[in-house]
């Protein structure tokens, strides 16, 4: 069995394509934690009947507004199964995902704490590098260069409570690659170059849409993540980009 987490805010209008797509899946043998960071839409109607439909376990929590990365911390505590795949509320999976994510995690040893996919647009393109028969085990910072684009992260439980995101107050934002490289500290992520079942979609009130706002809004979280991203960079060319952010951050701090 795995857990599908899903963090979600004000997006009735979209998450119903990933719950069609969860009723298609292959396997049923998994069940959906989705965690609602104070929704102010139809969202907490709909899941009434979601939960009551649904031909597989559905857990809908509910909580104050406090960003994406507190409603992950929340989630995580819930998810049941040892293997959590994070699948965001305006993306969806196609019908052999919990398949394939079971096979792979079945075959692994207790070193790898993590496994990752590739993701494809909504049409089905894959993004970033073309997909090739390749697994590799590298760290998710070295790993978003060399796709050259987001990947689908699936991560121990065990893994993933002993690396929360911090919460800073007055901020809804921490990166989350911060935290995917703390995970990988602890042992091995296996990366699956040429599998995608993540279909993802980027829509105008995403993060990846308005990062300098977000930034502006929530330095502290952005210092932490590139703080440590200084720290991590093995090229002069990154590690200066990475300060110089930090420093961009630190400016924030004091003008807010």
């Amino acid at each position: 069995m795995i857990s599908i987490l899903t963090p979600t805010y004000n997006r009735c209008y979209v998450i119903q394509r990933l719950f069609e797509s969860l009723k298609e899946q292959q396997a049923s043998d998994f069940e959906w934690v989705v965690v609602d960071d104070g929704s102010t839409d139809d969202t907490p109607e709909l899941f009434k009947d979601i939960v009551a439909s649904a031909p597989f376990v559905v857990k809908y929590f509910s909580k104050e507004n406090g960003g994406k990365h507190t409603a992950l911390n929340i989630g995580v505590e819930l998810c049941k199964s040892e293997w959590i795949l994070i699948v965001d509320s305006d993306d969806f999976l196609t019908n052999e995902a919990v398949n394939v994510v079971s096979e792979k995690v079945a075959e692994l040893n207790d070193d790898v704490v993590g496994v990752c996919f590739r993701k494809s647009n909504v049409d089905g393109d894959v993004i970033g590098m073309p997909l090739i028969d390749e697994v590799i085990a590298i760290k998710p910072t070295e790993a978003g260069r060399y796709y050259g684009g987001d990947l689908a992260y699936v991560f121990r439980k065990s893994a993933m409570l002993k690396c929360p995101f911090p919460v800073f107050d007055g901020e809804i934002f921490v990166p989350e690659l911060c935290i995917w490289n703390k995970i990988s500290d602890l042992g091995t992520i296996l990366f699956y170059s040429g599998i995608s079942f993540y279909r993802c979609e980027y829509l105008p009130d995403g993060y990846s849409a308005n990062f300098k706002t977000n930034l502006r809004r929530n330095p502290k979280g952005f210092a932490y993540h590139y703080w440590d991203a200084i720290k991590r960079e093995s090229g002069l060319k990154y590690k200066l980009k990475a300060f110089l952010r930090w420093l961009q951050c630190k400016f924030y701090m004091v003008k807010k």
